[in-house]
C-alpha cells in the first residue's frame, strides 16, 4: 500500500497538514497569463484554521482585461502596488511548508500556473504533494456526459452555502472550497473509499532557506542593465546576474512530468546564480535537501560562457 493512502483513511477528521489555495489569473494560458491573486487557508485535524491563512496579490507584466476584472472584482490598482510573482510564490511556497495542497481542477489550471511562473523566472524548485478536489468529485459522483464538476456544482450538491462570499476572488473560494473537500473526503472515507486519491507532485519555490539566508545583495557585480531587462537575480543572494552565468542542475527524476523523458542525466532547473562560491554551494545544498531518497543528483557545475 502506498504511504499515502493512509492520508485519507478514517475521514474528514483525519485530514491534517493540509492547504488548500486558489488562484487568480489574467486570462486561461499558463504560457501566455500571468498569477494576479493567491490565496490559502490550512486544514488541521479535520478542521478548516480560518485564522492561519495566506493572501497577496500579484503585480502582473500587463493591464487587467475588463472581462477579468468583471469575473474576479480584481482591478489594476489593486495589484498596482503588490509584490512581483518571484516574491509572492516564494511566500506561499514557506507558508504551505511539507503540507498536501489542494486545489479544485488544480491539476489542468492552478499548477500549471505555477510551474510556468517558476520557469519564467528560472527559479530553483522542490517538490511539493498535492490532490485535485475536482478528481475527488468524479469519484462521489462519476464521470457521466453533461455532469458538471465545477466548484459551483460540488457546492450546490454538497449543500455548503457561499454565506456572501463573492465567487472568483481567491481568499472566498479557498474558504468553501476547504469545506467542500471536508465533505467530500468525509463522504468518501464513509463509502470505504474503493481507491485512493490520485496523490500528484509539483513543483514549488525554495523559499525558506534562500530567504533565511539572503545576506545584502552586492550591485553592480554583473550587468545591471541586461540583469533588469532579462528579471534575473540571483536565488540565493537576490544579487543581479548576468545572463550567462548559472547553476546547472542535473538530476534523475523518478516521476516529474515537467522534466522531458529520455536518457540521463536530466536539467532539471538551470538556476540563475551570481557565480560567488558561496551561492553555488547553497544552491546545492537545497537541492541535496529536497531529493533524499527521491532522486540521485550530480553536483551542480559552475559554468560561464567565453566572451
Amino acid at each position: 500500500m502506498n504511504p499515502d493512502d493512509n492520508l485519507f483513511r478514517g475521514g474528514a477528521y483525519n485530514v491534517a497538514n493540509t492547504v488548500v489555495f486558489d488562484l487568480e489569473t489574467t486570462g486561461l494560458s499558463p504560457s501566455n497569463d500571468e498569477i494576479i491573486q493567491i490565496a490559502a487557508v490550512r486544514i488541521d485535524s479535520g478542521k478548516v484554521r480560518a485564522s492561519d491563512r495566506f493572501f497577496s496579490y500579484v503585480r502582473p507584466t500587463r493591464r487587467i482585461s475588463p472581462f477579468i476584472t468583471d469575473l474576479t472584482g480584481i482591478t489594476d490598482d489593486d495589484v498596482e502596488d503588490a509584490p512581483p510573482a518571484l516574491d509572492v510564490l516564494k511566500q506561499f511556497a514557506a507558508f504551505c511548508g511539507d503540507s498536501l495542497l489542494v486545489a479544485h481542477n488544480g491539476h489542468a489550471f492552478d499548477i500549471p500556473f505555477i510551474r510556468s511562473a517558476c520557469d519564467r523566472r528560472r527559479l530553483l524548485v522542490r517538490e511539493a504533494r498535492y490532490v485535485d478536489s475536482m478528481h475527488l468529485s468524479w469519484m462521489v459522483w462519476g464521470r457521466e456526459a453533461g455532469l458538471s464538476h465545477s466548484l459551483d456544482a460540488v457546492l450546490s450538491r454538497l449543500r455548503v452555502g457561499t454565506g456572501g462570499i463573492r465567487r472568483h476572488d481567491a481568499r472566498g473560494d479557498v474558504t468553501i472550497l476547504a469545506k467542500c473537500y471536508l465533505k467530500l473526503v468525509d463522504r468518501l472515507g464513509r463509502a470505504g473509499w474503493q481507491s485512493p486519491p490520485k496523490i500528484y507532485t509539483c513543483a514549488l519555490p525554495f523559499a525558506i532557506a534562500q530567504d533565511a539566508a539572503k545576506p545584502a545583495a552586492k550591485k553592480g557585480r554583473c550587468k545591471a542593465e541586461r540583469t533588469e531587462a532579462m528579471g534575473y537575480e540571483c536565488t540565493i543572494c537576490g544579487g543581479s546576474v548576468d545572463e550567462d552565468v548559472t547553476v546547472h542542475v542535473f538530476v534523475n527524476p523518478p516521476d516529474q512530468s515537467w522534466v522531458k523523458e529520455g536518457g540521463t542525466p536530466y536539467l532539471l532547473s538551470i538556476a540563475p546564480c551570481c557565480g560567488k562560491r558561496r551561492c553555488v554551494e547553497a544552491a546545492w545544498d537545497q537541492v541535496k535537501q529536497s531529493t533524499i531518497g527521491k532522486i540521485e543528483a550530480k553536483r551542480p557545475e559552475r559554468r560561464r560562457k567565453r566572451r
